[in-house]
């Protein structure tokens, strides 16, 4: 399925916006910071290349953001664990795919340690994880196969501040597509923590 790139031509412009005020992140928040008002558009996505990109504001501690890489931005499922619209959903730094504990989708997520995202040219044969349900931990959040590991970011408790590992993730929808993602940066451009951004491309 090849996505048409004016269905993003408003987010493009958005995301122009952003970028012009720098990718570079400035003073951060810390992971616990205080939820603050969100842009007009909660999920914002562009053409780049032969790919898109991707931003949400998941800054909000109790509200989840689901994400469709078939519009390529947010839907609003009456019934998340029962609804097969939404492939990807955020909040703060947690994100869960719609199978397993978390869904009824049947996705799950294949991480690919030792590639490139420019590399990844088919999905991998084996190695999906589903969501599985919460274990004894600090949250209440099922354990998602983007945090399976070491999970897809590492913490700077000097600066409290979250890296994305260079891993590259392939998705498998509940439409039985196959995409693949990385993730690029946890901050906005003012440097404040919740907004995850990816690339993303269909295989």
């Amino acid at each position: 399925m090849q996505h048409d790139t004016k269905r993003f031509s408003r987010a493009s412009s958005l995301l122009l916006c952003a970028l012009l005020g720098s990718w570079a992140s400035g003073c951060a928040e810390d992971l616990t910071a205080d939820d603050a008002a969100g842009p007009a558009e909660t999920v914002v996505t562009a053409p780049d290349g032969d790919a898109f990109t991707t931003r949400v504001d998941a800054s909000s501690s109790d509200v989840w953001v689901y994400f469709s890489f078939e519009t390529g931005g947010q839907v609003t499922p009456t019934d998340p664990s029962n609804s097969s619209d939404w492939d990807l959903a955020f909040q703060r730094f947690h994100i869960i795919s719609n199978g397993g504990a978390s869904g009824s989708g049947g996705a799950a997520v294949a991480t690919l340690i030792d590639q490139a995202f420019d590399d990844v040219a088919a999905a991998p044969s084996d190695g999906y994880v589903a969501d599985q349900p919460d274990s004894d931990d600090d949250d209440s959040v099922v354990n998602s196969a983007f945090e399976e590991g070491d999970g897809w970011y590492a913490y700077d408790e000097a600066t409290n501040r979250l890296s994305p590992r260079a891993y590259v993730y392939v998705i498998q929808t509940a439409r039985g597509a196959h995409y693949k993602l990385s993730i690029l940066d946890y901050y906005d451009a003012a440097g404040t923590s919740g907004h995850p951004s990816f690339a993303w491309a269909e295989l």
